[in-house]
């Protein structure tokens, strides 16, 4: 019986073929997925590619672990991760450190309201907008913390369309292929 090679990074091999065959030189649909998620004005054909999405569940999974992860007990070792953990507060006072805790809460919500959507899930009756953000209001408190959590969800899905981009360029190695290639740079 083959034993079974143990996963060694956050995406497995399945999932590393999803993201090669669906993002590969797929910038359309990369924009498409980012206009739906920061609620931007999408055209006919975003909408198009949005379709094709909604329509694939193990590219929807791969799409919402990507762009809001939970702690997976399979995860390989030091590869877990959440958004709650990716907060630095350890130098800040509870008092400090509460409008950081507001503001990923809020994240979570509205990164979770999106993916609901792209899902073609029902959402919940009182929409989380992101413009609505930037609004200035009498409680500075709550407006610190909407405009944290709106330039953390923009810099977030930017990083996270990046990291599939990335990922769907990486070439694929044979074993035979990878001893080669580390000879001949081990030979300079």
């Amino acid at each position: 019986m083959e034993k079974k090679q143990k996963q060694t990074r956050r995406y497995s091999d399945t999932e590393f073929s999803v993201i090669k065959n669906t993002f590969a030189d797929n910038d359309e649909l990369l924009t498409a997925i980012r206009k739906s998620m920061l609620q931007m004005n999408m055209t006919k054909t975003d909408k198009e590619l949005i379709k094709l999405v909604t329509g694939n569940k193990l590219v929807l999974a791969l799409i919402r672990k990507c762009m809001l992860p939970t702690l997976d007990p399979e995860a390989p070792r030091h590869q877990l991760v959440d958004l709650w953990m990716t907060i630095k507060l350890d130098d800040k006072s509870p008092e400090q450190a509460y409008v950081y805790l507001q503001s990923r809460e809020l994240l979570i919500n509205y990164l979770d309201q999106q993916l609901n959507e792209l899902e073609g899930n029902v959402l919940a009756s009182e929409k989380i907008v992101l413009d609505n953000m930037t609004l200035l209001t009498e409680d500075t408190h709550e407006t610190y913390a909407n405009f944290i959590t709106r330039n953390t969800i923009v810099g977030h899905v930017e990083t996270q369309l990046s990291t599939l981009l990335t990922l769907a360029g990486e070439k694929e190695e044979t074993v035979l292929q990878t001893q080669e290639r580390l000879n001949r740079n081990s030979a300079k």
